[in-house]
């Protein structure tokens, strides 16, 4: 009973929101996963999950947005990081458990005018950069290198976009340890025949170990993001520059990627990362504990120093697709590859069936689990 009070407090809720409040905008979906892995031996595990996103425009200026979402887990729900990342598992490791939750992803308004541009506050979606996997500008949040296109939670932040001519300008500002610091972001957008050019420079403070809250560290970036297209291929590129104080040696981060669609509908994306902090190629050693730490955390977007993902895609008809993809570590040498098959059976649903392999030793990156199956159904209403 305990396990499904979230879902059907969430049901009480679209209920009374669709039949007294009709006059707001309601979306979503229902979502379940089911995932076997030998991750070590075998686990089966997934989830349900229910998403609302609700908006009410108040007048011309003005709009509401909030997105709750409840999930409920069920399987194996504790894990220690040596199930799936390279530690020693003699190292006093805390289990990380998955509970179910009930919050808002996104809570935020909208104040819009001619002449000051589009204030947005509260906890709202935030991306930023070029990259489909990797962000090397994007301070606030990252993505899952597995699924890169799944939905990012919100951040609690002000931002205030505003056009000056041909120019966008950017600013974001995000509270942090209750208040005491804040994460900064300024990049301005501007337009050259077919390319989107946009320099930023941010500052943020983060915390080293994800098991205290002491934030001890900061640094200062400056970053350029350049999107286009070059002869019917989409391209884009982005650095970003990081210093760190005198203590530290000053850091980069790069990410090259392209797409093409050809006359025959095959889609190829290509993209490949490369960061100057990560960890050298490992050998016959497990990765330092403090970077798995700063990886799950998201102060860092990747442990080693050198990837490149490739992405093939192909629509067998209006209603399925197939796939496949690959992300390779080049410094410890160790890979995945996914084969998917995607479609549309149903008006408002959708089905993704997804088989992981992954090649490498015990000790790199993507070693440690053997082979992975996922299936996932969406319900649109």
């Amino acid at each position: 009973m305990k396990q499904t009070m979230p879902l059907l407090a969430l049901s009480i809720f679209m209920m009374n929101v669709s039949f007294t409040y009709g006059q707001w905008n309601t979306r979503g979906y229902f979502e379940c996963e089911t995932d076997v892995s030998n991750t070590p031996g075998d686990h089966y595990f997934g989830y349900t999950k229910i998403r609302l996103d609700l908006g009410k425009r108040i007048n011309i200026q003005i709009e509401t947005n909030c997105s709750l979402l409840a999930k409920q887990y069920w399987g194996r729900q504790t894990y220690v990081l040596s199930d799936f990342l390279p530690v020693s598992s003699n190292e006093n490791i805390p289990a990380i458990t998955f509970n179910d939750t009930l919050y808002f992803d996104n809570l935020y308004a909208v104040w819009r005018t001619p002449e000051w541009g589009e204030f947005v506050i509260g906890r709202q979606p935030v991306s930023l950069g070029a990259g489909y996997v990797w962000n090397p500008t994007d301070i606030f949040t990252s993505k899952d290198n597995i699924d890169p296109t799944y939905e990012i939670q919100g951040i609690t932040a002000v931002r205030w976009l505003i056009s000056a001519g041909r120019f966008e300008i950017d600013s974001i500002i995000q509270p942090i340890d209750n208040g005491k610091m804040i994460n900064s972001y300024f990049g301005v957008t501007g337009h050259i025949h077919h390319f989107d050019i946009t320099p930023s420079i941010h500052q943020r403070h983060y915390k080293g170990d994800m098991t205290t809250d002491q934030l001890y560290n900061g640094d200062v970036g400056y970053g350029l993001s350049v999107v286009g297209e070059v002869f019917t291929a989409g391209v884009w590129m982005e650095t970003n520059l990081v210093f760190q104080g005198e203590q530290y040696p000053n850091t980069r981060e790069w990410t090259l990627g392209m797409e093409y669609t050809t006359h025959q509908s095959v889609y190829f994306l290509a993209e490949a990362y490369h960061n100057d902090s990560g960890a050298d190629a490992t050998t016959g050693q497990y990765y330092a504990f403090s970077r798995v730490f700063d990886y799950l955390d998201g102060n860092i977007r990747a442990l080693a120093k050198n990837y490149i993902m490739i992405l093939v895609q192909y629509p067998l008809n209006q209603w399925w697709s197939i796939g496949c993809w690959t992300i390779g570590n080049l410094d410890d040498k160790s890979e995945i590859v996914s084969l998917q098959l995607a479609g549309c059976p149903l008006k408002d649903t959708t089905i993704d069936l997804s088989a992981f392999t992954f090649t490498g030793n015990k000790l790199t990156e993507f070693g440690v689990q053997d082979a992975w199956v996922r299936v996932r159904l969406n319900l649109y209403f």
